[in-house]
């Protein structure tokens, strides 16, 4: 293994770089979390629905 090998991996920079990109991540995930749930909802609302009309025929 070269001495310099590996080096950038660790260098101060990349990590500033990363914790900054990090939170951004996080940020979207809360987004598509919140749109994720709202589709689960309704998605469960339209099975209720037909649930509701398979059993009483309407």
């Amino acid at each position: 293994m070269l001495s310099g090998e590996g080096g950038v991996a660790s260098s101060t920079r990349f990590k500033s770089k990363r914790r900054s990109e990090g939170l951004d991540i996080f940020k979207g995930v809360e987004e598509r979390r919140g749109q994720t749930n709202q589709d689960l909802r309704s998605a469960i609302m339209e099975l209720l629905l037909v649930e509701i009309q398979v059993c009483f025929g309407t």
